[in-house]
Parts: C-alpha cells; sequence; structure tokens
C-alpha cells in the first residue's frame, strides 16, 4: 500500500484537464500537481470485478508495480477497465507500456 501523501483524495478522482492512455486492461488518467513527487489512484468498478477480495488484490498488484516509476509531479489514475481471463501475466507489462506513454507525452511538451 501506499502512503497516503502518495494517494489521491476521492475528489481528484473527479478531476477535469486531464490527459489519457489507454491499454487493454486500463484506462490511464493523469495530470499535472503542485508537489514533486507523483500520486496514484486505482479505481476498479463492481460491475467489472464482482469480488472485493479480487479487487483489493488487483489494487495491491498495481501499487506493487508502481514501485520505482520516476517522479514526474504527476497525478495519476489507473481505471481498470476491462475483464479479462487472467491478466496478471500482462500486468507489469502494461504498467510499464503505460508510464512508456506518460514519458512521452511528458517529452513532447
Amino acid at each position: 500500500m501506499l502512503a497516503k501523501k502518495y494517494r489521491l483524495s476521492a475528489e481528484d478522482f473527479l478531476s477535469s484537464g486531464h490527459h489519457s492512455i489507454r491499454s487493454t486492461h486500463f484506462t490511464l488518467k493523469f495530470w499535472p500537481n503542485q508537489s514533486k513527487f507523483n500520486r496514484f489512484g486505482v479505481s476498479i468498478a463492481a460491475r467489472v470485478e464482482k469480488s472485493a477480495v479480487r479487487r483489493h488484490s488487483l489494487k495491491r498488484e498495481i501499487y506493487e508495480g508502481l514501485k520505482g516509476w520516476p517522479n514526474l509531479g504527476l497525478n495519476i489514475l489507473f481505471v481498470y477497465s476491462k475483464k479479462a481471463s487472467d491478466p496478471e501475466p500482462t500486468l507489469k507489462d502494461e504498467l510499464s507500456e503505460l508510464l512508456g506513454g506518460i514519458l512521452k507525452s511528458q517529452r513532447a511538451k
């Protein structure tokens, strides 16, 4: 689990003015924040994954995969959007692919 200062609040989930990147299982929304570190949030709807145990397990896996990401001063929201039969083998690959998309987007500015 992430420390509170690295997590997005519920109000931040409703923010507008963000950029987004899509992958097989995620929609990644990101926008700049006022701090020098990233803040993360994960949203997994109950209609996508009915089991609360499974939703929390996926959140922990995602947070674990975020360790080592560079500090870009962004708010980053992961929205789990598609239920797959077994997403775990590709989860870390997708996270690194999404990071590449963010870095490419930030360099373009």
